[in-house]
């Protein structure tokens, strides 16, 4: 009998996972170690955007809190770049987030941010854990940044780096409250699904985050709730920095990447963050229980559980196929299981 672990905490990644890939999350937080894979290396995607936030973070913390803080607190950049980005994706991945953070400061971007970060009542905290019991669930968050509004609200934020190494590139998320870029052109123009609304003295869009990105709204509420507001609550801000890259363009002889720095700035629907944590709730009660995969029987789940285990101990095993008796006499047939 295998000696399976028991997660502490769930996150909203640990969430995602057990809803839309259960065979790779059971394989990640349940599995003994002994038999568990090495986690997937760092792709160039996620390492950019830990690259860019290794830059960001160490100028925040730099103008708030000085250089010899820097030092002292690990907010160096050479010291967040190597917390935060695997080997093997450097030094490309740095250059690439270097001119992502370059563009996200000539746009004017950070300044905005920093300028909404001073009227804060708290200082700001970056790169920092959050655990809280949440109606009988622990969770776990890893907010980028937490400041509060003048009136005391939360601001959570969060940087997303999209499409950078990609061959066409995206375009931003909807319900952006402004966009920017270095050529300039129709700066702070909002996006068509922005409807302006007052959250704690900040104009944010009235449009819940949850109906234009569900999973950074799963996100942001969870980090919410870690740091005490109701579930339902209106009255924190969910802020999401979002540079959209697209490839230099052919004839662009400075082989930077076109880079739209957008702001989304709203809440999370109260019916939507009760339907969340009923979700974490049946997550974790799956966990505790044991009956792991939830689409199917208890018996059947403790079947693809040792199933799995038995072929991470060995990758060629092949699962037998029972042979079950039919009445009358007849010849018994295949099973295939569950």
């Amino acid at each position: 009998m295998l000696d399976y672990r028991t997660p502490a905490y769930l996150s909203p990644s640990a969430l995602s996972a057990w809803e839309e890939a259960p065979d790779e999350a059971f394989t990640r937080y349940v599995v003994p170690k002994d038999i568990r894979p090495e986690r997937q290396l760092q792709t160039s995607p996620m390492s950019v955007g830990s690259a860019f936030d290794a830059l960001v973070k160490n100028a925040l913390y730099k103008r708030y809190f000085g250089e010899d803080a820097c030092l002292a607190d690990s907010y160096r950049i050479r010291d967040l770049v190597v917390q935060q980005c695997q080997e093997h994706t450097l030094p490309e991945s740095l250059v690439i987030a270097i001119d992502c953070f370059d563009q996200y400061v000539e746009c004017g971007a950070l300044e905005i941010l920093a300028e909404l970060i001073d009227r804060s009542k708290v200082l700001p905290r970056m790169e920092f854990d959050l655990t809280a019991v949440v109606e009988g669930v622990p969770l776990l968050g890893k907010p980028d940044l937490h400041f509060h509004t003048r009136r005391g609200a939360h601001v959570i934020t969060d940087w997303k780096v999209s499409g950078s190494v990609s061959k066409g590139g995206v375009s931003p998320q909807q319900g952006y409250k402004s966009c920017r870029t270095i050529a300039g052109g129709k700066d702070n123009v909002p996006h068509k699904k922005f409807v302006a609304c007052d959250v704690g003295g900040v104009i944010v869009n009235s449009v819940p985050m949850n109906e234009t990105t569900d999973y950074w709204a799963d996100q942001l509420a969870t980090y919410a709730w870690a740091l005490g507001e109701p579930i339902g609550s209106q009255d924190f801000i969910c802020r999401i920095e979002q540079l959209a890259c697209r490839p230099t363009p052919k004839k662009d002889t400075t082989l930077r990447l076109k880079i739209k720095c957008v702001v989304h700035q709203s809440t999370v629907a109260a019916n939507y963050q009760r339907e969340l944590i009923e979700r974490y709730k049946r997550a974790w009660s799956g966990i505790q229980s044991g009956h792991y995969f939830q689409d199917v029987s208890r018996a059947a789940s403790d079947a693809r559980a040792n199933l799995i285990c038995k072929r991470l101990e060995n990758p060629g095993y092949v699962e037998p196929s029972p042979l079950v008796p039919k009445p009358d006499g007849l010849a018994p047939v295949i099973d295939w299981g569950i």
